[in-house]
């Protein structure tokens, strides 16, 4: 992730962002939803909350 996140930045696709605090923002998140603790707070599914990351995430650093 901080890779991905890093080469965006470097491409003009991505917003400057700390690219370590990101991917540790993802990771953490990816966790809870493995854990099950994002469906029984938020009532999504895991592919629903996998989506609504990806979306948060991209959508948050992404230049217009």
């Amino acid at each position: 992730m901080r890779e991905l996140v890093s080469e965006g930045v470097q491409n003009g696709v991505f917003r400057q962002v700390p690219a370590d605090f990101v991917s540790d923002v993802a990771s953490s998140l990816m966790v809870r939803i493995q854990q099950r603790q994002v469906a029984a707070k938020a009532g999504l599914s895991d592919a629903e909350a996998y989506e609504a990351l990806a979306n948060l995430m991209v959508d948050g650093i992404r230049l217009n």
